[in-house]
């Protein structure tokens, strides 16, 4: 396990502790791999409340926050009571909090953080994923801290967002391999002469392509409520890096699940950024586009959006900043091609 220097005040000794945060008042660590995620879950489905509790602390901590969310607030306090006592353990709106930190230790706990969330997706059982507690529960939390007037609230609750969305486009992403598969499997039964089809099989095959019709649903609605909720409001905050980290994400959920997101509604979000005053959240957005384009597949439905962006492309060919002006031109180079 990674370990990176945080300093925070004693606390008193909470279950979570011995998950996310085993040396208080130390530490905070970072664990690679899969085990302490596997570990969590057990530690879920035995205690779903409690496991619950590690994993919103360890979101606080990540905040650079002194607060706990003790089991009592979280069973009797709303969600904005309790970001709002968290709030008031902050003695300023500090620019200085973990994922702010710019030294390779906490690069690398921000990359850790986020595959942390990522793992977590990835791990759970569809059990978990669709208990209507675990997601619900943990988005609802994030998408509070992301609408903080607080900076390390926001940018972390966002981040965190953010990283589970990219997680659930992946799930998507596997789910809807699996229906093609299904459907490719009941085609091919339902075609066969009626003595020798199998009845059990046709209708386990139709059984199970529900089943994954229903899990498509209830993601895409996952997604679609952090989009709605985390990103809509945050493409454009104060800070830089919260809109650039919108713009990295957007790209990749383009790229990943084109399928849902490679639509005018949202490409447009890279095309309006693409005027931000912000060179590194230009340069961002810049990048986002040319993983796009450089996907073949995706050029017919990039004929509108390059239509309304090119002209604001070619400008940023002269862009102030030369890392910019580079990245506009070897996109448009390869618009030319």
């Amino acid at each position: 396990s990674l370990f990176f220097p945080l300093k925070i005040p004693k606390l008193p000794i909470f279950p979570y502790s011995i998950l996310f945060f085993p040396q208080i008042p130390v530490f905070c660590p970072v664990f690679p791999g899969q085990p302490l995620v596997d570990e969590w879950l057990e530690r879920y489905r035995r205690d779903r409340e409690g496991a619950f509790l590690e994993l919103l602390n360890f979101t606080v901590r990540s905040c650079g926050c002194r607060g706990v969310v003790t089991p009592q607030m979280f069973r009797e306090l709303q969600n904005s009571e309790i970001i709002r006592r968290l709030t008031e353990t902050f003695q300023e709106n500090s620019p200085d909090y973990p994922l702010s930190r710019r030294s390779p230790p906490w690069r690398r706990f921000r990359a850790g953080f986020s595959e942390l969330l990522a793992a977590l997706v990835r791990r759970a059982r569809h059990r978990e994923l669709r208990d209507g507690f675990l997601l619900d529960s943990w988005l609802a939390f994030l998408t509070g801290l992301a609408d903080s007037q607080l900076r390390p609230l926001r940018h972390t609750g966002t981040l965190a967002a953010l990283k589970l969305m990219s997680a659930l486009v992946e799930v998507a992403l596997g789910v809807g391999q699996q229906q093609e598969l299904c459907q490719r499997q009941l085609q091919a039964e339902e075609a066969k002469e009626p003595e020798r089809r199998g009845t059990e099989r046709l209708e386990a095959l139709q059984e199970r392509h529900r089943e994954l019709q229903e899990q498509q649903e209830e993601l895409e609605l996952l997604m679609n409520g952090i989009f709605k909720g985390v990103f809509v409001h945050r493409y454009r905050d104060v800070v830089p890096e919260i809109r650039g980290i919108c713009m990295e994400e957007l790209g990749l959920w383009v790229r990943k699940f084109p399928g849902s997101f490679l639509t005018d509604s949202h490409l447009k979000y890279l095309g309006w950024t693409l005027h931000d005053k912000h060179g590194e959240v230009r340069l961002r957005c810049v990048r986002a586009l040319r993983g796009i384009y450089g996907i073949p597949e995706m050029a017919p439905n990039l004929e509108l959006f390059t239509e309304r962006f090119k002209p604001r492309l070619v400008a940023m060919a002269q862009d102030k900043e030369p890392e910019v002006a580079l990245e506009a031109l070897k996109l448009l180079t390869e618009l030319d091609r």
